[in-house]
């Protein structure tokens, strides 16, 4: 994962969210003063690392998208409402489009 830093050229790099954003907290020590919070510059630096990792991949067109099938939130689904966590990075996979449960309000 990368981090470009927003105070001069440096690219920060590190193998997944938390590394990175401990080097990026560990740049900003050893070459910045900023005077932002350290919680802001750790939300910029994983922010800025997820949102990279998301824009990877495929932008082509899909032709169709699968079917999908929408259940309401009620008490005897909300475990499975909690359980959902979809990759926004597969998006671009036809496959994963099927396995989808979109969940709505009552």
């Amino acid at each position: 994962m990368k981090v470009k830093c927003f105070g001069c050229d440096a690219v920060i790099e590190a193998d997944d969210s938390d590394a990175v954003v401990e080097a990026f907290v560990a740049h900003r020590q050893k070459s910045h003063t900023w005077s932002y919070p350290e919680e802001a510059i750790r939300n910029y630096a994983r922010n800025y690392a997820e949102a990279t990792q998301r824009l990877t991949g495929g932008t082509q067109r899909l032709s169709e998208i699968a079917d999908i099938t929408v259940h309401p939130v009620t008490k005897d689904r909300i475990d499975d409402h909690a359980s959902v966590n979809v990759d926004l990075r597969s998006r671009s996979s036809p496959q994963c489009d099927s396995r989808v449960l979109a969940y709505v309000g009552m």
